[in-house]
């Protein structure tokens, strides 16, 4: 099968009205939307919602689709922090590999506040 008849898709709710019918004519490839930007740019899928902070890494090799987003008008509580003590003795945080755009904000978030702590790079799953 061909990667142009390839949709890239994330099990989120908020997708499911976009993706509605489509895999009747179309191969779901499912995956987090930080891995489907590799998925798009080695070509194994034909579009796929991805993290607004890879699309900027990345402009220059795809293409926006217009008119076609995953937007809140409030907040959506998806860049969350935890840890057992105040965030400026944070000395190392674990960031989940799966959503560069969290990741980018919740980094822009600590500069912002002079904080540089160490960062990991994990699995999708913290725990």
């Amino acid at each position: 099968m061909s990667w142009e008849s390839v949709l890239g898709r994330v099990a989120f709710a908020n997708c499911d009205p976009i993706f509605d019918g489509l895999q009747d004519n179309w191969k779901i490839l499912p995956a987090p939307p930080a891995w489907l930007t590799g998925h798009l740019l080695r070509r194994d899928c034909l579009t796929a919602p991805i993290p607004a902070a890879d699309y900027a890494k990345h402009s220059e090799k795809l293409l926006l689709l217009p008119d076609l987003g995953i937007v809140s008008k409030g907040d959506v509580g998806s860049v969350l922090l935890f840890g057992a003590r105040p965030i400026d003795q944070m000395r190392d945080i674990a960031l989940p590999s799966d959503s560069s755009t969290s990741r980018a904000l919740l980094q822009w978030v600590l500069r912002r506040n002079n904080l540089d702590p160490k960062f990991h790079e994990t699995g999708p799953d913290l725990v």
